[in-house]
């Protein structure tokens, strides 16, 4: 596998969060697995905050997330 290691932990983010799907009342999910028009939904979000703590060591600022 030919991937770097931040792209790794923001695959397995993203799929975890999906779990959160399994007999919950809130629903997490994104529909279809076409990523296209859906990086403010909550797998594809959470996925990218957890490679840029991985990348940089650092979370957001709210300022910073209102414009993520």
């Amino acid at each position: 596998m030919n991937r770097h290691t931040a792209e790794i932990v923001e695959t397995i983010i993203h799929e975890t969060i999906h779990i959160a799907d399994d007999g919950s009342e809130f629903s997490f999910g994104h529909g279809s697995n076409n990523p296209k028009g859906k990086k403010n939904t909550a797998p594809y979000l959470i996925g990218a905050l957890a490679y840029l703590y991985f990348t940089e060591g650092r979370l957001l600022t709210s300022e910073e997330l209102d414009g993520f």
